[in-house]
């Protein structure tokens, strides 16, 4: 293939961020039409018409233009974004079965034609629920590397650099556990709205046990299991009770460092660690730049009021990235930006 050969057409040149923006930005939408604020609604569209997410958008709102007078619809721009990112890449019901990658990825998805059609529910609901039934990585998984306290070591003994990445290694492994466990909440609700909406729409009457789920607690339960966000240069974050998600009798519980892992600061450092991995990966690979990690201080310091904290977490996270000292890719690959960079001109 040659170098200048486009992967995505003009139409599908976004990614899962962009569509993950554009169902949060239509819950903003859906918000503000609901109190009745038509110049915030109308402000706000606008704004997100001019976005970095402004191709999901036109392709979300030209996907539910004929829903209301509107000329689109805030609630079915949500359940679109939702059914994108419920494909069935990995989910194989058997072993004659084909799957396109077209047909599958979130941004092909997103702008097909036919993502309302009630064959993509019904796969989407299905994929939605052997998620939230499936063990995501097994026991052995290579995922997890949580490292256990040293024998014989004094407490109170300065960290070596092997102690150091040993740290770092486990603080990746517990933020990818964070996310496997809101992964896993996330499909469980979404499978009930996915069902509500398909019951509704096809007026039968709904199986035993099962409890309806209105748009509005849905928004209202999906906010509360997001673990973290950003908005507006605010964080809004929820810790989890480690009880919650390691038995007694875990493995993980002898790591070196599991009494620190109840502590807010350390969960928030674990899930900002393994989201900005994934950030800078994609970054090295589609040569992008990413910010340096100065510009979390001052979100850190106003969530957390406490500057130091915050100034230590930064400094972890300075040097996985900025300097290249922990994180695998070669700092020669990353172009870091300085945090006076206005916020388009990374990813």
């Amino acid at each position: 293939m040659p170098a200048n050969t486009k992967v995505f057409s003009p139409d599908k040149a976004f990614n899962v961020m962009d569509i993950a923006e554009c169902h949060a930005i239509s819950a903003e939408l859906y918000h503000l039409r609901a109190f009745g604020d038509e110049a915030g609604l109308t402000a706000r569209l606008e704004g997100a018409k001019k976005s970095a997410f402004r191709l999901a958008m036109s392709v979300a709102i030209d996907a539910t233009k004929d829903a209301n007078d509107l000329g689109y619809s805030p609630n079915q721009m949500q359940i679109l974004s939702l059914l994108s990112c419920s494909a069935s890449l990995d989910v194989v019901d058997d072993s004659a079965t084909v799957r396109n990658l077209e047909d599958e990825l979130p941004w092909w998805r997103f702008a097909t034609k036919d993502i309302k059609s009630p064959e993509t529910f019904h796969r989407a609901a299905t994929n939605l629920q052997y998620l939230s039934t499936m063990q995501l990585a097994g026991q052995e998984s290579k995922w997890f590397q949580y490292r256990m306290r040293a024998a014989n070591k004094p407490r109170g003994a300065a960290p070596s650099n092997e102690d150091r990445s040993h740290v770092l290694s486990s603080l990746l492994s517990f933020g990818l556990e964070l996310q496997v466990r809101a992964i896993h909440q996330g499909a469980v609700l979404n499978t009930r709205y996915l069902a509500t909406l398909l019951y509704d729409n096809l007026k039968v009457s709904y199986p035993k046990d099962f409890v309806r789920l209105s748009h509005d607690d849905w928004a209202n339960q999906l906010k509360h299991d997001i673990p973290l966000v950003e908005y507006n240069d605010n964080l809004r974050f929820r810790p989890t009770p480690l009880d919650d998600m390691y038995p007694p009798d875990s493995a993980v519980r002898q790591t070196m460092f599991f009494n620190e892992m109840e502590q807010e600061s350390i969960q928030l450092l674990a899930l900002l660690l393994t989201g900005a991995s994934a950030r800078a990966a994609f970054a090295v690979y589609d040569k992008k730049s990413i910010p340096s990690s100065q510009v979390l201080l001052p979100k850190l310091e106003s969530y957390l009021q406490q500057t130091e904290v915050a100034e230590g977490l930064v400094k972890v996270l300075a040097n996985a990235f900025d300097h290249g000292q922990i994180f695998p890719i070669q700092r020669s690959h990353l172009r870091i930006m300085p945090p006076s960079a206005e916020n388009n001109k990374y990813i």
